[in-house]
């Protein structure tokens, strides 16, 4: 039997571990990045500072990091400084499975310092941006109620805290029996020209309910009034907030002048309700 020496098994083992090292080679071990919510700040003539921001996009350097769902922990590989930019998402229309970044809402930025395998807290901020380019139509009934029936009942002001997300008012539509109710904004509101693309126009609104409801859009075309219908939301007894995203139908009748429309129809017996605040139209100029 043939015998090696131990000085050359010695040098077998050094080259094995070695070509070991080469095939797997030490892992990067990230810095684990904590965001539990945006911070919304107020700014003037916006009115409610309300909203969901359900997701965050996430870029370093300008590179996709992926979309997280708050709260969140996200693994990020870095050796050196580099700029963190979180985009704040939404849910369009109200459904969970279609997130979107928010074009209203700023980017929060910062400097990422990397601290390999420790967990760092980022509590990021967003606002509306400013002024200049965006516009808003807003109802939030704290000075009246821009809403009237165009046939069952009305959607009408109310002070009972029950019915007010936020304030002093908020908005209702009662329905007892079987009936139903159609109100419409009486502020209309303008497309912003686009050229080619789609006009960002979202409705924002709170609401909660005891029966479904959907939400549309009313327009004249020639000398005929068109309605649609959007979307529909089901019964929620707690409050909700939703970014209902309207450039389909201004993109099908573009250039007019458009008012949101609210309908509501029961089948059953007893009383239920519709509760309406912040309804806000955002639009860029």
């Amino acid at each position: 039997m043939m015998k090696f020496p131990v000085f050359f098994l010695s040098v077998l083992s050094i080259i094995a571990v070695e070509s070991c090292n080469i095939i797997n080679p030490s892992e990067k071990v990230p810095t684990y990045v904590h965001i539990d919510s945006f911070q919304f700040l107020n700014t003037a003539n916006t009115g409610t500072t309300s909203h969901k921001i359900t997701n965050v996009f996430a870029y370093l350097d300008y590179a996709p990091l992926g979309t997280f769902t708050l709260p969140a922990d996200i693994p990020i590989i870095a050796d050196k400084a580099a700029s963190l930019m979180l985009i704040p998402g939404v849910q369009l229309s109200g459904m969970s499975s279609n997130i979107i970044g928010y074009p209203f809402y700023k980017a929060d930025t910062s400097t990422l310092q990397p601290n390999p395998g420790q967990r760092v807290t980022v509590a990021p901020k967003t606002q509306y941006w400013g002024d200049s380019i965006l516009r808003f139509t807003h109802e939030d009934f704290e000075s009246g109620n821009s809403f009237t029936s165009l046939e069952g009942d009305s959607l009408k002001r109310t002070t009972d805290p029950q019915y007010v997300f936020e304030g002093a008012y908020g908005g209702v539509i009662f329905l007892k029996d079987s009936s139903f109710a159609t109100n419409i904004m009486s502020v209309s509101f303008q497309s912003p020209t686009m050229g080619a693309n789609k006009a960002e126009v979202f409705l924002e609104m709170d609401y909660k309910c005891t029966v479904p409801f959907v939400v549309g859009l009313q327009t004249t075309d020639g000398s005929s009034d068109v309605i649609s219908y959007l979307y529909g939301f089901n019964p929620r007894t707690t409050w909700n907030k939703v970014y209902v995203g309207l450039e389909d139908f201004l993109t099908a009748y573009p250039n007019k002048s458009y008012r949101v429309v609210i309908r509501v129809a029961k089948n059953n017996a007893g009383t239920d309700y519709v509760a309406f605040d912040n309804f806000k139209v955002v639009s860029r100029k």
